[in-house]
């Protein structure tokens, strides 16, 4: 989800596009395999100096500028748990499903 809610530092920031909208999308875990991205893994396994991988630079990138996401210590958690971020990325996920 992007939404205007989302400050600059944020990594679902809008940029000032479409102030009255917000924007859900839904990546099928297709895609990843279509465009060779490499299988989920922790954070700790992030090569944060000298990235290995298209995933590793995605997220390098994202730090490098501001807008770090959360990247959980496991591979096994609820894929819903993301799809609407908490303004803050450390605090509990947003239950919009509730």
């Amino acid at each position: 989800a992007f939404a205007p809610c989302y400050p600059p530092e944020h990594p679902r920031y809008q940029f000032g596009v479409h102030q009255e909208s917000c924007f859900v999308l839904f990546q099928p875990e297709e895609s990843f395999f279509r465009h060779d991205i490499p299988p989920d893994r922790p954070r700790s396994e992030t090569n944060w100096e000298s990235p290995a991988d298209i995933r590793d630079r995605i997220r390098v990138n994202f730090r490098k500028h501001g807008r770090e996401y959360k990247i959980p210590e496991t591979t096994r958690y609820p894929p819903i748990e993301a799809i609407v971020p908490p303004l803050d990325v450390n605090d509990p996920p947003v239950r919009f499903w509730l």
